[in-house]
C-alpha cells in the first residue's frame, strides 16, 4: 500500500512538472497572438493610410511627362542645329563658286535659284511649318551682281550662326531642367517604392499572424490541452508474487557457464604470454 501511494505521488508530480515545462496553455497562446494581431493590424492600417496620403500628392506621372517633354524639345533643338550646319556648309560652297567669277557680272538663273532655295531652307529651320514657293518665269527675278549675292549669302550665314548660338544657350537650359527633373522623379519613385514595400511587409505580417491565431484558436477549443497526462494510477496488488525458483536457477546456471568459459580463456591467454618469456630466459642462460 505504501509503495503504491509513493508511486502515484511521484507520477502526479512528474505530470505537473512536465506540463509546466513542455505544455503551454492554448488560452495563453491565443491571448498573446491576438495582441500581436491587433498590433499588426494597426501597423498595416498606418502604412496603407501613409501610401494613400502620398498618392494624393504623387508627382511621378507629372514628372515623367515633363521629362519626356524636355527630352523631345532637346531632340528638336539638336535637329535644328544639324540642319543649320548643313545649310551653312551649302552656303559656303555656293559662295566659293561665285567668288571664282567677276564680281560685277550678273548672277546666272541657276545660281539665283540656288540662293533662293538656301534662303528658304534657312527660313524653314526656324518656322513651325515648312514654306513652299511657286516660281513663274525667269523674268520675274531681278538681276543682281555676284558681289550683291555674296553679300546676301554672308548675311544669311551670319544669321544662321546667331541662331545656332541661341539654340546652344537653350540647350544648356534644357539640360539643367532635364537633370533637375530626373532627380525629382527618382526621389518621388524611391518614396513611392518605400511606402509600397512597407505596406507589403505589414500586410504579410498581418496575414501570417492571422493564420497562426486561427490555428491556436482551433487548438484552444480542444479538451486535451495538457502535453502530458496520467493514464492510470498504481494499484495495490491483491496477492504477493511468489519467487520463481526454476527461472532463477536457469539464469544462475547460464551466468555460471559464462563465467567458467571466460575463466578458461583467461588462463589460456596468460599461459600463452608467459611461455615465450621462459623460453627466452633459458636461451640467455645457455
Amino acid at each position: 500500500t505504501e509503495a503504491a501511494r509513493v508511486a502515484n505521488a511521484w507520477a502526479e508530480l512528474f505530470v505537473k512538472q512536465a506540463n509546466e515545462i513542455y505544455g503551454t496553455s492554448s488560452t495563453e497562446q491565443l491571448r498573446t497572438f491576438e495582441i500581436q494581431l491587433q498590433q499588426a493590424r494597426a501597423e498595416l492600417e498606418t502604412s496603407e493610410q501613409a501610401l494613400i496620403n502620398f498618392q494624393a500628392s504623387n508627382h511621378v506621372s507629372i514628372l515623367k511627362n515633363q521629362l519626356n517633354s524636355y527630352s523631345a524639345t532637346q531632340v528638336d533643338y539638336m535637329t535644328v542645329q544639324q540642319n543649320i550646319t548643313f545649310t551653312i556648309q551649302s552656303i559656303q560652297v555656293l559662295r566659293n563658286q561665285l567668288a571664282e567669277q567677276p564680281g560685277e557680272n550678273p548672277v546666272s538663273l541657276a545660281d539665283q535659284l540656288t540662293v533662293l532655295l538656301l534662303q528658304l531652307k534657312a527660313f524653314n529651320t526656324q518656322a513651325d511649318s515648312p514654306v513652299q514657293l511657286q516660281i513663274g518665269d525667269a523674268a520675274s527675278f531681278s538681276g543682281k551682281s555676284i558681289d550683291e549675292q555674296m553679300i546676301l549669302l554672308d548675311e544669311l550665314a551670319s544669321s544662321l550662326k546667331f541662331l545656332f548660338s541661341d539654340i546652344d544657350t537653350r540647350l544648356v537650359g534644357i539640360k539643367t531642367q532635364i537633370l533637375a527633373t530626373q532627380k525629382q522623379l527618382q526621389e518621388a519613385q524611391a518614396a513611392e517604392e518605400r511606402m509600397i514595400r512597407d505596406r507589403d511587409v505589414a500586410q504579410e505580417t498581418y496575414l501570417t499572424l492571422a493564420r497562426k491565431t486561427e490555428e491556436v484558436r482551433i487548438s484552444a477549443q480542444s479538451t486535451t490541452s495538457d502535453a502530458v497526462r496520467l493514464a492510470s494510477q498504481a494499484s495495490v496488488p491483491e496477492r504477493p508474487t511468489a519467487p520463481r525458483k526454476t527461472v532463477n536457477t536457469a539464469i544462475a546456471g547460464m551466468l555460471g557457464l559464462i563465467l567458467s568459459i571466460s575463466g578458461v580463456f583467461a588462463i589460456e591467454w596468460w599461459r600463452g604470454e608467459t611461455e615465450p618469456i621462459a623460453e627466452q630466459e633459458i636461451r640467455e642462460e645457455t
